[in-house]
């Protein structure tokens, strides 16, 4: 759980961060990668994932998400409505990106 909490709440400072500084607000000197787009995504109501140690590369990611975006109305859960599904719990996020090579030794 705790493995779950590192990566969930670092994906969300990391998301908080990037949303509140937007590219053309910022100095020509600072760069940045939008998270925006398809994300795996993998929901966990049986509390699976840090047992399972799916926080390690590889492992079975079978869905994909949009982010931003909501579980519901992207079809996870239960249906309930016309346009919106139900899923109360736990559920993890990957995607790979591609760190450009002029920033190394720089602060990202």
């Amino acid at each position: 759980m705790k493995h779950l909490r590192r990566i969930l709440g670092l994906t969300a400072l990391m998301f908080a961060w990037l949303t509140a500084h937007p590219a053309d607000a910022e100095p020509p000197s600072r760069h940045s990668i939008s998270l925006d787009g398809e994300w795996q995504f993998r929901m966990d109501p049986q509390r699976e994932g840090d047992a399972g140690k799916w926080f390690e590369l590889g492992g079975d990611f079978p869905d994909r998400i949009k982010v931003p975006g909501n579980w519901q109305a992207q079809g996870f859960g239960e249906p309930v409505r016309l346009v919106r599904n139900n899923y109360q719990g736990l559920a993890w996020y990957r995607r790979t990106i591609e760190v450009p090579n002029g920033w190394k030794g720089q602060r990202i």
